[in-house]
């Protein structure tokens, strides 16, 4: 059953709200620095990558998955619905992918899933993949699935429960690459609950530039737990994270969240992102809604505005 959403926890909000504002001391972040993050390669509904970016409402593209990786296994990239990595098919993407980066847009390739097989067995393994990485996707002229473009970084969205050790050791190795003529972007999207029991590590090595917390499909802090769940889940990982990460909202498909009225308060947070879509475009009709009410700001007084926000 959904939450209820009424002026009945008007009162907990507020206090939540409260606590918000004491932290932030108004070091509010520009629009500049905040943007909407989604992923590209699971639906042909979402057309082109090019037609994706070409919108406008992206910062951050995550094109997945490599789905198979680690233990010895062959890396495969998986596109469902795109084009067949394994046939050669998917090279043409360079085009693409310089000209998202051209709209200076962040282009990534995400690690994992809901499905596949993956996983790392040690550190030596997540040194492998590392080079494996470096050598197909982040390195000027690389010879990968998706042609000679260089990506600008690696998003961590490992789901599988089993899969819980050295993501620490990847990202660090990721972080000190040497002799690459541009920064490594790392990201991760790990589950509501603080701390995530796969990514937590990972995250707390400080070198995770962006966080997309899923703030849904979890009893204990998705938006049928209660706008006040939601609040004190993004409040915990807000001042939890390392001083250089940013923290993202996760949006699912046809989400029911009052996201004007979260919005509101977790911009506050002076480590505010923006927002992940973790779907594809045609699962967020109000998109360019969506893209306004997370890197627009408003003024906030000390007085009057906190009622506002939940009127």
């Amino acid at each position: 059953m959904a939450a209820d959403y009424s002026q009945s926890s008007t009162k907990t909000l507020l206090i939540i709200l409260s606590i918000f504002i004491a932290f932030s001391l108004f070091n509010f972040r520009s629009s500049e620095a905040c943007g909407v993050s989604t992923y590209w390669g699971q639906k042909s509904s979402q057309g082109s990558l090019q037609e994706l970016c070409e919108t406008g409402y992206f910062k951050y593209v995550n094109i997945g998955f490599l789905s198979q990786f680690g233990c010895g296994r062959t890396p495969v990239l998986n596109l469902d619905g795109h084009c067949d990595p394994s046939s050669g098919a998917c090279t043409s993407l360079s085009a693409e992918i310089r000209s998202c980066q051209s709209l200076d847009i962040k282009v990534q390739l995400s690690l994992g899933g809901p499905l596949g097989n993956y996983g790392l067995c040690s550190a030596d393994d997540a040194h492998g993949l590392v080079s494996y990485l470096l050598r197909t996707y982040l390195a000027p002229g690389a010879t990968g699935p998706l042609g000679d473009a260089p990506l600008d970084g690696i998003d961590l969205a490992i789901e599988n429960t089993y899969s819980t050790l050295y993501w620490d050791d990847l990202v660090t190795d990721l972080a000190t690459i040497i002799g690459l003529p541009k920064k490594v972007y790392l990201s991760a999207a790990p589950s509501c609950p603080y701390p995530d029991p796969i990514l937590g590590k990972a995250i707390g090595t400080g070198h995770v530039d962006n966080v997309w917390v899923k703030l849904y499909d979890n009893a204990q802090c998705d938006c049928d737990a209660g706008i006040p769940n939601v609040l004190a889940s993004w409040l915990e990982w807000s001042h939890s994270l390392p001083a250089a990460s940013q923290l993202f909202f996760g949006l699912a498909p046809n989400s029911q969240c009052p996201l004007d009225q979260i919005l509101a308060a977790i911009k506050l947070s002076t480590n505010y992102g923006g927002v992940m879509l973790s779907g594809g475009i045609n699962d967020y009709p109000d998109i360019p809604h969506i893209h306004t009410a997370a890197c627009g700001y408003q003024t906030l007084s000390r007085e009057g505005s906190l009622m506002s926000m939940v009127d």
